[in-house]
């Protein structure tokens, strides 16, 4: 693992309710801070495509023609990971950080070294060009915020089953904010920029945000859980077959592919 990032070498806390979050952050000394660079360690992925395709049909635009449209067309600044992510400040020290399972909050400052790009996964992004706005910024607070819906299952007969989604908002001192939100139960999740407050998405086009991706294509491995397409690798602590049923305890360790 030399030169690459190990999540098992990574001296960090996970904090789990917003109460520690916030304690951890006032004692980690990151506010007002001066952000230099951005690295972001692993994979990146876009759902970019989906959203100008999507836009360009709203506005009458025959498929056949949108490759003329499509690298001019503005799309969010964001991206789905699902490894830290590494702010350097203007006296080198570092702020790592990891979402993970939609609202625990992995982080520590001055562990991960800048010049590790490559995780469990190879890097394939630009993250301090893409994000490029940041540098020069001062992280001064962070927002909290839980949006809640309701989710409905044809074979229940509840109708209290919520789901809901956390947006941490890093405020920063200019007009800019980065933002996580994640899928609950998930170890993915995105990392955008927003406007002052959140109150809006800041946006690239579709040239700008590919332009900050190399081809640089490997299977992707994820060093936690996610659904979807997903199919996972778990070790299993305790297996005992009793009559027609098993009895099975899994290791907290999983990998989805």
């Amino acid at each position: 693992m030399k030169n690459r990032f190990n999540p098992y070498s990574w001296e960090a806390e996970i904090y789990k309710t917003p109460k520690e979050i916030y304690a951890a952050l006032d004692s980690l000394g990151i506010y007002g801070k001066t952000i230099d660079r951005v690295t972001v360690i692993g994979l990146a992925g876009t759902k970019a495509e989906d959203t100008v395709y999507q836009n360009l049909l709203a506005c009458g635009i025959p498929l056949s023609q949108m490759k003329n449209y499509k690298d001019n067309a503005l799309v969010p600044c964001s991206i789905i990971v699902s490894e830290p992510v590494v702010i350097t400040f203007e006296d080198n020290s570092t702020f790592e950080f990891q979402l993970m399972y939609g609202n625990q909050m992995k982080m520590s400052v001055n562990k991960l070294s800048t010049d590790i790009t490559d995780g469990v996964n190879n890097s394939n992004i630009d993250a301090n060009r893409l994000f490029a706005s940041l540098k020069g910024q001062k992280i001064e607070e962070l927002h909290i915020n839980q949006n809640t819906r309701k989710v409905y299952s044809k074979y229940s007969d509840s109708f209290e089953y919520e789901y809901s989604d956390f947006i941490f908002l890093f405020e920063c001192e200019e007009n800019v904010s980065f933002e996580l939100k994640g899928d609950r139960g998930n170890i993915n999740y995105k990392f955008s920029l927003e406007t002052t407050y959140g109150q809006g998405d800041e946006t690239v086009t579709y040239k700008e945000l590919f332009d900050c991706f190399v081809d640089n294509y490997s299977t992707e491995i994820l060093w936690g859980h996610d659904t979807s397409s997903y199919f996972w690798i778990r070790p299993v602590k305790k297996y005992e077959f009793k009559g027609y049923d098993y009895d099975f305890e899994y290791e907290d360790d999983e990998i989805s592919i």
